[in-house]
């Protein structure tokens, strides 16, 4: 089985959206596909993209938000369902002039007009197309101009145009599977829950000795504005008056304000900024903690890939924040700097799919072209 996998995210790019289409690319080699992936170029260089496609914004900015301009304007309300969509129009060229021919393309989003990308090839070159959802289209968009009801009239066209055309749809959760419902109720015979998947990392990295080592991967208000790092500061600060022996580990991409914000909390060594980690390297600081931390917007609909992460490693963890999700699953922490502090436990998370069970019901659901919808992945 020959397959093309398409997504605006893939290591060694760092993004929270990368573990997805990596996961997915991981587990149908491992189970005999041939996958080549058409992503922007990387951030550092290298990567396993077969077809690199310059992207002008590969990653987001660390400096401060440019005020908006007439043209950025322009570019939200023109450019549908969202501005990269030129993008994966110059992807889909790319694939065709390629000359590879798949049997099935796959297309990971968000941005949503990825899955444009995948109705131009499975028409041009006779393929089969699967699109994959991990992030909410129009139930809870992080891209405000979605909260417009003009706009969601729009986009509701969009959506129905992609699903329809797709010949199987696979969903991070059940919740974004019951918003494609609603969008295209004729879709149940091609619909299926894909829950994220994590390998467990072959090793942990090496920290100190005798002290608490708690570990947050990830970004804060770059993956959503409401992540305020100011808040998680604060409760650092109350945990380590709990536990001197107390160090966080903050890895990820953080903007100059926050960088500046944990170098100025008056805490010392309590908070080590690693920068920006390959994800392997993140994956053995995770290991290596005796707590993770998962630090969700409010309101957030979406579970965190880091979780799982966090779940294959068998690393307790701690939820703040978060949708509904948190409650369901019965992950509240009333007292949050206790559990910091290791005076409460955390969280020990059921074991998630490997890459290569993935790549199997991948693979199942594909040799079958569709079949019926699966709530349980």
């Amino acid at each position: 089985m020959k397959i093309l996998l398409i997504a605006r995210h893939f290591p060694p790019t760092v993004s929270g959206g990368s573990r997805r289409a990596y996961t997915m690319a991981a587990g149908l080699r491992a189970v005999g596909a041939e996958v080549r992936v058409v992503a922007p170029q990387s951030e550092c260089g290298g990567g396993d993209v077969d077809y690199e496609v310059h992207h002008p914004n590969v990653s987001p900015s660390q400096g401060p938000p440019a005020p908006p301009r007439l043209k950025d304007y322009l570019r939200e309300w023109l450019l549908l369902p969202d501005p990269d969509v030129r993008w994966a129009r110059r992807a889909a060229s790319a694939a065709t002039q390629a000359g590879w021919q798949p049997d099935w393309v796959i297309t990971s989003a968000p941005p949503e007009s990825i899955h444009e990308c995948g109705l131009i090839l499975q028409r041009k070159l006779g393929c089969r197309w699967l699109a994959d959802f991990r992030d909410h289209w129009l139930d809870s968009p992080l891209r405000p101009i979605r909260h417009s009801a003009f706009r969601r009239v729009i986009e509701r066209h969009w959506a129905r145009r992609y699903l329809g055309a797709a010949d199987l749809l696979t969903s991070v959760n059940a919740r974004i599977d019951e918003e494609l419902a609603g969008l295209a109720p004729g879709t149940v015979q091609k619909r299926h829950v894909l829950p994220q998947a994590a390998d467990p990392t072959p090793g942990a990295m090496k920290l100190k000795a005798g002290l608490r080592h708690v570990v947050h991967t990830g970004s804060f208000s770059l993956s959503d504005p409401s992540r305020r790092i100011e808040d998680f500061i604060e409760m650092v600060r109350e945990a380590k008056s709990l536990n001197g022996d107390l160090v966080v580990h903050l890895a990820g991409r953080l903007t100059e304000a926050e960088q500046a914000a944990a170098a100025n909390a008056g805490l010392g060594d309590t908070i080590v900024l690693h920068g920006i980690l390959p994800l392997a390297r993140a994956r053995e600081l995770q290991a290596a903690a005796d707590l993770g931390i998962v630090f969700a917007a409010p309101d957030s609909p979406a579970v965190p890939g880091k979780l799982f992460e966090y779940a294959a490693s068998a690393v307790p963890v701690l939820v703040m924040g978060g949708g509904n999700w948190v409650a369901e699953a019965g992950w509240q922490r009333v007292n949050a700097p206790a559990v910091l502090a290791g005076q409460e436990e955390g969280i020990v998370l059921p074991v998630p799919p490997t890459s290569e069970e993935t790549g199997v019901q991948l693979r199942s659901w594909m040799e079958a072209g569709g079949g019926n919808v699966s709530q349980s992945g």
